[in-house]
């Protein structure tokens, strides 16, 4: 048999080991950019291996190359890998360059993008974050986890996602510096290292406060929190919660991000530290809190480099899954009001999300799939997903569903999959707020106020024709 005919039936092997290995991965799964590198390396090799060892041992080449490739498939997939997931408060989406903002506010998002799946459309739960963070860490919806005051507390029935991964080996590590997320009101379930820091707008933690124990915690994975794990738990995964309080308000950015927007010129006594209600606010005074609250997330976007560049020094980055996103937006007189937690306006719903997966083999060395996906996602969704992805078993009671078919390319996102919004809050006013949202309309049902006769309202916006939701279509 001639070397060139070996060589096309060790091509044909390297298909068949390439497809063999997709179907028994233990985690993970190849995009649809990434399959024809994994293709023409498997296939490429296979070929190279029969056409090469052709000449010496003939038709046993095809042999010993079905044996190597086998032994490649069994070798190749790479241990479980770390799951980070990153929340910003405050963040909303059309306020990063990332989703085509005139200001550049988020140059390394941008960057990250090239390596990750950006969901143009994603929905955060609520609009406070006591509202829309269990939502997203439990999958459920507000008016199940029945948080709505300051005071409330988790119940230990909603399963977070620190208690699936810890259940799979995980060591899990929260490191928030929302006081609303504390150990006190339910947030700790599942976790072996669980530290607020700071007290909220009280007492400012800044990114920069929080990266270098972040570090001090990653130093302890190299190799992995090796003082302090015994010795069945060296080189177990981790899965890191980090909450960072930026962009929040008062929107105060350490020098000199506060001029990085402002007129030039400006004095530091000229730059706005907040918000001052009035029935007729100054366009002046709002454009410059504006240009702080960018700043604000320019600099955060600065300070997540440096988590990411992190990673890579500790030898993490090539082996964890990263998931970006916010608790919700900001409302900027919009619709008549400024901060969050009141409405379900786009303003404060419409987040930034983004998923980073690590490639779930060693070879070939494949680029992290990319993409762009439209469709409504919700918050909800966000942990079926990365649940999915490394093939642990997702709870019964989670309420959201894995987009992982569309963040690969491997299917279309659902045009007509419509998502549930909630704001149901007392902490200052009572609201029962409820939207039902797609891709083009969205429908809110209010109630809000307080005494016998509460504030009622319905509303249903054309978001294609009327994406600032000024017309409602049921008044006719």
């Amino acid at each position: 048999m001639t070397s060139l005919r070996l060589a096309a039936l060790g091509f044909g092997l390297g298909l068949v080991a390439a497809v063999v290995q997709s179907l028994t991965l233990p985690w993970g799964a190849f995009g649809v950019d990434q399959w024809p590198w994994l293709l023409a390396a498997f296939a490429g090799s296979g070929a190279v291996l029969t056409g090469l060892l052709g000449r010496w041992t003939g038709r046993a080449s095809l042999l010993i190359t079905a044996l190597a490739l086998a032994a490649l498939v069994f070798l190749n997939p790479r241990p479980l890998p770390s799951v980070f997931l990153v929340v910003t408060d405050t963040t909303r989406a059309d306020h990063l360059s990332l989703h085509g903002y005139e200001r550049e506010t988020s140059p390394f998002l941008e960057e990250l993008a090239a390596r990750s799946v950006v969901f143009d459309d994603a929905l955060s739960q609520g609009s406070h974050t006591i509202v829309s963070t269990p939502a997203l860490l439990a999958s459920c919806y507000p008016s199940e986890h029945g948080l709505n005051d300051y005071r409330d507390v988790l119940s230990g029935e909603h399963v977070l996602i620190s208690e699936v991964l810890k259940e799979a080996g995980y060591y899990t590590m929260g490191l928030v510096t929302n006081p609303h997320l504390s150990s006190q009101n339910g947030f700790a379930q599942g976790y072996e290292n669980y530290e607020l820091h700071g007290k909220g707008t009280e007492e400012v933690v800044r990114a920069e406060d929080l990266r270098p124990i972040i570090e001090r915690k990653l130093d302890l994975h190299r190799p992995l929190w090796e003082d302090r794990f015994p010795e069945s738990r060296r080189g177990a995964p981790v899965f890191g919660f980090l909450f960072y309080t930026d962009p929040h308000s008062p929107y105060a950015p350490p020098d000199p991000w506060p001029f990085r927007f402002a007129p030039e010129g400006t004095a530091r006594e000229h730059l706005p530290s907040g918000w001052e209600e009035s029935e007729s606010p100054d366009p002046a005074q709002r454009d410059a809190i504006i240009s702080q609250y960018d700043a604000s997330i320019a600099y955060w976007d600065d300070e997540f480099r440096s988590l990411v560049a992190s990673l890579g020094e500790r030898d993490l980055w090539e082996q964890s899954l990263l998931v970006y996103t916010s608790d919700h937006g900001e409302e900027f007189l919009e619709h008549g009001r400024v901060g969050h937690g009141f409405t379900l306006f786009e303003e404060v719903v419409h987040v930034p999300l983004m998923i980073s997966f690590p490639p779930p083999v060693r070879f070939p060395p494949l680029p992290r799939t990319s993409r762009r996906v439209a469709g409504a996602t919700a918050g909800i969704d966000v942990v079926p997903t990365v649940l999915e992805y490394l093939k642990l078993p997702v709870p019964d009671e989670y309420r959201g569903s894995s987009v992982l078919g569309p963040a690969l390319g491997r299917e279309a996102p659902d045009p007509e999959r419509a998502v549930v919004l909630e704001e149901i809050l007392q902490h200052t006013e009572f609201h029962d707020i409820v939207a039902v949202r797609d891709q083009r309309f969205k429908f809110v049902r209010l109630r809000r106020g307080v005494g016998e006769r509460p504030e009622e309202a319905e509303f249903l916006f054309d978001l294609r024709e009327d994406p600032g939701e000024t017309v409602n279509l049921i008044d006719g």
